[in-house]
């Protein structure tokens, strides 16, 4: 899901939008890299798969 913010009009909004949404993505990529990782330790060692 991407917000777009080229349509908005008010720039104090579009601010903390844009600082919501950055928050958002960096939560986003430090999810998945913990989930990759724990699902690296999870499976056997001679079934690492790139899923």
């Amino acid at each position: 899901m991407m917000i777009s913010l080229t349509h908005c009009k008010c720039t104090a909004c579009c601010q903390e939008l844009k600082l919501i949404t950055e928050q958002i993505s960096k939560l986003n990529q430090t999810f998945q890299e913990f989930y990759r990782f724990f699902w690296c330790f999870l499976q056997p060692a001679g079934n690492l798969q790139n899923g």
